[in-house]
């Protein structure tokens, strides 16, 4: 399955109200190297919707903390 459907079913997954399992499938499509912009707001969402706010803000504050890590590395790291 690629990245694109298993983002997909990840999202479907969180629309129609099954949040742990859409939580548990955006973590592997990151986990298999998924752009971390497509992976990013779903499983904080998840959380806020399951009212797990702490957790929530935790994830978002961690996703864009690597976000901003890999857009300064892409902008300023040279190989």
């Amino acid at each position: 399955m690629d990245h694109q459907h298993q983002l997909r079913e990840a999202k479907i997954l969180c629309a129609s109200g099954q949040l742990y399992k859409g939580i548990e499938s955006f973590n592997r499509v990151e986990e298999q190297g998924s752009d971390i912009v497509d992976t990013c707001l779903g499983p904080g969402a998840a959380l806020v919707a399951l009212r797990r706010f702490n957790e929530a803000e935790g994830d978002f504050s961690i996703r864009n903390l690597l976000a901003d890590l890999l857009l300064f590395e892409s902008r300023y790291v040279q190989a």
